[in-house]
């Protein structure tokens, strides 16, 4: 049994090293926008129902936002976006073109696929980012896809392992994807001028 599970494992470790690239497209219309203040929409699924979708989605949102920040990008805040949706969808407006910023991300979740065996646990995670101008130009897509598994005859600790904490592995996937992303330009300081109190 003991032989069977270390030769599982060599596997899966030579299968799991032969991790995915990020497939990123630029348009040239980025370069011609330059976005600067990024709102970031509520995540979309393509599988909505697991009960820890919001909980997940939050934390896409969240972790982009960081990333975002880093890249010397500005990001609306989250409750502000979900707010002036929910204004919106109230007053029968289905857009987002009030909305005061210069591009939209959109993240779309296309797999997040948990897998249990007895000693076997693993995670499938594939999602895509779309930026998108104030005036519907795409700017840049990006989509990617990561599995993480365990192994171990200690079913608890497995479980924990691949499904307990998904905030490290978030973090680290939304890092990926950003990483194909430009850095923004940084804020510009103000320039030092003196003696403006004369006349």
């Amino acid at each position: 049994m003991i032989k069977k599970l270390i030769s599982i494992a060599i596997l899966l470790v030579l299968a799991g090293g032969c991790g995915n690239s990020v497939k990123n497209t630029m348009s040239p219309g980025y370069n011609q926008s330059k976005p600067a203040t990024v709102a970031i929409m509520p995540v979309i699924w393509n599988n909505p129902g697991e009960k820890e979708d919001d909980e997940i989605a939050f934390l896409f949102r969240k972790m982009t936002s960081n990333a975002l920040l880093q890249k010397n990008y500005r990001t609306l805040a989250l409750d502000a976006v979900d707010s002036k949706l929910k204004e919106n969808r109230a007053s029968g407006v289905n857009d987002s073109t009030d909305i005061s910023a210069d591009s939209f991300l959109y993240i779309r979740i296309k797999e997040w696929d948990k897998d249990r065996l007895s000693a076997y646990a693993s995670l499938i995670m594939k999602a895509s980012f779309e930026l998108y101008s104030a005036n519907g130009t795409r700017l840049w897509t990006a989509e990617y896809s990561t599995k993480e598994f365990d192994l171990s005859l200690d079913k608890k600790t497995i479980e924990y392992g691949v499904f307990g904490a998904y905030e490290p592995r978030v973090e680290r996937f939304v890092e990926a994807v950003l990483s194909t992303l430009p850095q923004g330009e940084a804020p510009k300081k103000a320039e030092k001028t003196f003696f403006q109190w004369l006349p």
